[in-house]
């Protein structure tokens, strides 16, 4: 496998993270929605590659407006 074709996969998780930061920062959008519109299975599968990727929970970050901006999903 190339180079390329590991870093696929990253490539397109980095894009759906910084996607669901936008839709939910901007729009205000139900996190299930959000988690739909950028393709995962479900909201707490959404929720398990946020913490996963972050340390910080959606929770934490929904509450601290500053933070959901600087998260660099």
């Amino acid at each position: 496998m190339s180079k390329e074709q590991e870093d696929r996969p990253a490539f397109l998780a980095q894009l759906r993270r910084s996607l669901a930061r936008r839709k939910l920062a901007r729009t205000g959008a139900k996190l299930a929605q959000v988690a739909s519109e950028v393709s995962y299975r479900s909201e707490s599968a959404f929720s398990r590659a946020f913490v996963r990727r972050l340390r910080i929970t959606l929770v934490d970050a929904c509450n601290s407006v500053p933070c959901v901006h600087s998260l660099g999903l």
